[in-house]
């Protein structure tokens, strides 16, 4: 069976999750982004108004409704950045682990749409 085009990249975050809920707690009062990048294995907090600006219009469109949808359930907006292979995706998960036990879900990525880094129109 071939994989999806950015199931590589989910995979990966998921091997991550618990660092990516971390850092995320340690800025939850500023509500940020966060972007793991696979190249440097690290984990980084944006402020969402800068990471927003940083993005193409389209992608703008696609962060402000998923960013909204996010706090109003309580999730965080993942970004995963591969620079090597040129590809950003984007998913949400719910900030605490135990939320998605106690909904009944096996706990997956929700999302992954592809959006076009670090591009001003």
């Amino acid at each position: 069976m071939r994989k999806q085009r950015n199931e590589d990249l989910l995979e990966t975050a998921s091997q991550v999750m618990d660092d990516i809920r971390r850092a995320y707690r340690i800025h939850r009062k500023n509500r940020p982004i966060i972007e793991f990048a696979v190249d440097e294995n690290l984990i980084y907090a944006y402020p969402y108004a800068g990471y927003h600006d940083h993005l193409s219009m389209r992608s703008q469109k696609l962060l402000e409704r998923e960013y909204q949808e996010a706090q109003a359930n309580r999730q965080i907006v993942v970004f995963v950045k591969h620079n090597r292979t040129k590809r950003l995706i984007s998913f949400s998960i719910d900030e605490n682990p135990e939320d998605v036990r106690r909904k009944g879900q096996p706990g997956q990525l929700r999302g992954g749409r592809s959006v076009r880094p670090y591009e001003k129109e």
